[in-house]
């Protein structure tokens, strides 16, 4: 179904007859023509798809919040703010910009990129204006993709100093450390703004300034410090850009030696310029109950030595009172530890402890943006990676060694002794994802074994991908999904079908004997109680959920009597039918598909050969009510600690209950956010009898979204309190257009479970949880309708 991310597998794959490979290849090539409908470019001088492909350009209005009976009051104001705008134009008619400075020494990391990438996802949020970014980067590389690339996806617009005036004109030579502050001159020469807003990479944004720029420039914010003998800094300037002042000020840069500003750097020369101290933000624009801006020594205190002073307005003395949360916060403290990815940086001892002091709402914040950024990135950088992952920040089980803590002790998180074993293994702080090595040579024997199958998506370069791991997933595991064979039993079968090599071997399950068997999805033992006792934890601890089209009525009257029979309340999550006429904009002002989505790409690339997807419009539905259903479980003011999702085309066993009370209190460990109640082609490391830890398949490329594994979103178990987080560490990964296989949903999640604690009931086991009602597949249905006409696809537009 739309919602359900995995329907559409159990009719697709069939048995590899000659017969059945015809009708496979027929439906690709009849999906891949309806799909030219909204792709681009080739078709796109249809006024009917002109209109589709600048659908996401038209919806850059402010955008509506979801209605109250959708969500409850505690949704996330961020969700649904303004899109971002191109730039020099604020979608106001108004040219007003964002502005940062990056230069990195060229030797370390570029962590002040890596700052910018936080304000430019706050921006996103909260404004909608453009971020410009003045720095040299050149043929850079973000997370192994073109810096400048990945930062126009957020809407960043990078713009080289030397673009705006030479070096021979100001003298600034950014090799030079003692020049770099004075780069700044260079915000003045964004004249095609009427007004810019300058930003340090220190600052992070909390809600909306846009209202700033109704301020007369300049205006400026610096910190407040007390004791004088430190030099403050200022972190915004409200700018109005003129080419006359960027070249009075360049002058004044080459004669600066001796002269009495000099001493004050940037912050002299610009007052210096304009005869005196600028006006100062919080004197005009914001109360001292309510500031513009607060430097986070002001929040989370200072040293001993020099404290932070409470804002003044009017000329009002200084008085103590509890610090609001400002729209600009500049440094976490005086050294800024806590906006930098150096976790040794934010350690210490505490009683003998090793300890992360930035766990505190404002480190949690800006880390959550930086990593919401790199998350749609494929190879982020080590540093960064360890930054962003859970048990490195949150629990301090990175490798580094512990500082003086005696005897090792146990640090995962407490247990809530309801929702998880306390003892149950988890498979390892960083498990390896398992890798098939065969030799080059090997490896085009099955390229050729896969090609002469006739497999639509075959194609490109043979080092491209391991042919025997596609061969072998395709024709023992995808053509017999649902199944319950084992992988050892999938090998052999994809041999017989000449998909792959018999040798090497190859289980895609380390430690596979524990539960990479049919025989462990019986019935569990139940004894005298059991199934009272159970049901009573259940409606205690699970919150459920279906997730169902409206239009679907015969599947709402069968999962209604199964849920019925069992004894189990659910909630109905209307899941998302991009065919109905204002759907798409429907999806984009509640924020389930972002404004930035370029659908048009997407579907070109799905209709590659080298992806072979065909249409997609029914798998973005999919996506979209999933990330729905997950809001919606996360921000119940009634949730409970677990929440199920259940897609509307299975059921569960007759002994449901009973399997998910004794499966979260036995074998799932403490640290997870998520589990699958069934998955397809499991992938990962077995660390129960019935449980694996999902890992991402690194056999696959990274351009694929890891694809062909882990399928399975059918039954969805979320420990509630990680919801929100693992749902901000989904969205951009999923709706990535030049990843179209990251569009299903279920694939999306396991290509990031190295940065999320993913656990799964592998497939094999029977009968397990779930079972198929046979429905068939709306979701494909949707893809696959040949009544997706032209002028279908107008009704998407409006």
């Amino acid at each position: 179904p739309t919602e359900a991310g995995d329907g559409p597998r159990q009719v697709e794959r069939r048995a590899p007859s000659r017969s059945n490979r015809v009708r496979d290849l027929s439906a690709f090539m009849l999906g891949g023509l309806l799909g030219l409908l909204i792709a681009r470019p080739v078709v796109r001088n249809s006024p009917s798809v002109q209109r589709l492909l600048t659908l996401h350009d038209s919806t850059l209005a402010p955008q509506a919040e979801v209605p109250d009976d959708e969500l409850s009051p505690w949704y996330i104001p961020g969700e649904t703010l303004p899109a971002q705008q191109p730039l020099a134009s604020g979608g106001s008619g108004k040219n007003y910009a964002f502005v940062q400075i990056v230069h990195d020494d060229p030797k370390g990391p570029p962590r002040q990129l890596w700052r910018s990438l936080v304000m430019a996802k706050a921006l996103h949020k909260f404004s909608r204006y453009p971020l410009v970014l003045i720095a040299e980067l050149g043929d850079q590389r973000l997370g192994g993709e073109s810096a400048i690339g990945v930062l126009a996806n957020l809407n960043v617009h990078v713009v080289p100093p030397s673009s705006l005036l030479k070096p021979s004109e100001t003298g600034i030579d950014i090799s030079n450390p003692d020049h770099v502050e004075y780069l700044r001159i260079y915000v003045w020469g964004l004249t095609q703004f009427d007004k810019v807003i300058w930003l340090d990479t220190h600052a992070v944004l909390f809600r909306s300034m846009d209202a700033v720029f109704e301020y007369a420039p300049p205006l400026e914010w610096r910190e407040e410090m007390a004791c004088p003998s430190v030099q403050t800094r200022a972190a915004m300037l409200l700018v109005q850009p003129r080419q006359e002042d960027v070249e009075q000020m360049a002058a004044l840069f080459g004669a600066r030696h001796g002269a009495e500003w000099a001493a004050q750097g940037m912050e002299g020369l610009i007052g210096h310029h304009f005869d005196g101290d600028l006006p100062l933000l919080n004197d005009v624009g914001a109360s001292a109950k309510d500031p513009w801006a607060l430097s986070g020594t002001c929040i989370f205190g200072g040293n001993s030595s020099c404290s932070c002073l409470p804002p003044v307005r009017n000329g009002s003395s200084r008085r103590s009172f509890p610090m609001p949360m400002p729209a600009l916060v500049f440094r976490s403290s005086a050294s800024s530890d806590c906006f930098s990815t150096d976790i040794a940086a934010q350690e210490a001892l505490v009683d003998g402890v090793r300890t992360n002091v930035c766990q505190h709402p404002l480190g949690s914040y800006w880390r959550d943006l930086l990593c919401e950024a790199w998350a749609a990135l494929p190879e982020p950088p080590p540093e960064v990676r360890g930054f962003c992952e859970d048990g490195a920040w949150f629990l301090s089980t990175s490798s580094r060694p512990p500082l003086d803590r005696g005897d090792a002790e146990d640090v995962r998180p407490r247990a809530n002794l309801q929702i998880c074993n306390t003892f149950a293994g988890n498979g390892g702080a960083q498990p390896q994802s398992p890798v098939w090595t065969v030799d080059p040579k090997v490896n085009l024997q099955c390229f050729n074994m896969v090609k002469a199958l006739s497999l639509p998506f075959v194609g490109g370069e043979v080092e491209s991908r391991n042919w025997c791991w596609v061969g072998l997933k395709e024709y023992g595991c995808h053509v017999h999904l649902w199944e319950h064979y084992s992988w050892t039993e999938m090998h052999l079968l994809s041999v017989a079908n000449g998909g792959t090599v018999p040798l090497p071997a190859f289980n895609a399950l380390q430690d596979s004997a524990l539960c990479d068997h049919r025989s462990l999805g019986a019935s569990p033992e139940i004894g005298p109680g059991d199934r009272e006792e159970a049901l009573a934890w259940f409606k205690g601890n699970v919150s459920v959920y279906v997730l169902n089209l409206r239009a679907s009525t015969e599947r709402r009257a069968t999962f209604t009597k199964n849920f019925g029979d069992l004894g189990i309340p659910f909630e109905i999550v209307w899941g998302v039918d991009l065919r109905i006429r204002g759907a798409w904009n429907d999806a984009l002002k509640q924020g389930l598909i972002p404004a930035s989505f370029d659908l048009g790409l997407a579907q070109q690339l799905a209709n590659l050969k080298d992806n072979g997807m065909g249409p997609v419009l029914g798998t973005i539905g999919c996506a979209a009510g999933h990330l729905r259903a997950q809001l919606v479980a996360a921000t119940r003011k009634s949730a409970k600690p677990i929440s199920l999702i259940f897609e509307d085309d299975v059921a569960p066993e007759e002994d449901f209950v009973v399997r998910v009370w004794k499966l979260i209190r036995e074998e799932v460990p403490c640290d997870w956010q998520a589990v699958s109640l069934r998955s397809g082609c499991p992938y990962g490391i077995c660390v129960s009898p019935r449980l694996t830890r999902v890992l991402p398949d690194t056999n696959e490329p990274a351009w694929r979204c890891r694809h062909g594994v882990n399928y399975g979103f059918q039954g969805m178990l979320y420990r509630t309190s990680e919801l929100l987080r693992l749902r901000r560490a989904l969205r951009p990964v999923v709706f990535n257009a030049r990843r179209p296989h990251c569009l299903d949903v279920d694939v999306a999640l396991a290509a990031i479970s190295d940065r999320l604690r993913y656990y799964a009931v592998p497939a094999v086991q029977a009968p397990g949880f779930l079972k198929e009602t046979n429905q068939g597949s709306t979701r494909w249905s949707i893809n696959m309708d040949t009544k997706w006409s032209d002028q279908a696809q107008v009704a998407v537009a409006n």
